[in-house]
């Protein structure tokens, strides 16, 4: 992946257009079944603490799916 970024172009690191947007899709379906499956699991149980790490980040996520200008790396070289 990271190979992948070092040969994008400033025309691929343009804003995403609504056809890019419809990708994003996948990212609310699986935030939406975070939070259903939250719901339904044990309080306090090891499941419900991966699920809400995950939901946590969820929004980072999805605001770098969205920004094709943050580098996928956030560790300074």
């Amino acid at each position: 992946m990271f190979a992948i970024v070092r040969r994008q172009t400033s025309d691929d690191r343009r804003p995403p257009t609504t056809a890019c947007r419809k990708k994003l899709v996948p990212l609310d379906a699986l935030h939406e079944w975070l939070l259903q499956t939250r719901t339904q699991a044990a309080n306090g149980g090891d499941s419900t603490k991966a699920l809400g790490y995950t939901l946590k980040r969820c929004p980072g996520l999805i605001g770098y799916a969205q920004s094709v200008s943050l580098s996928i790396n956030n560790n300074p070289v």
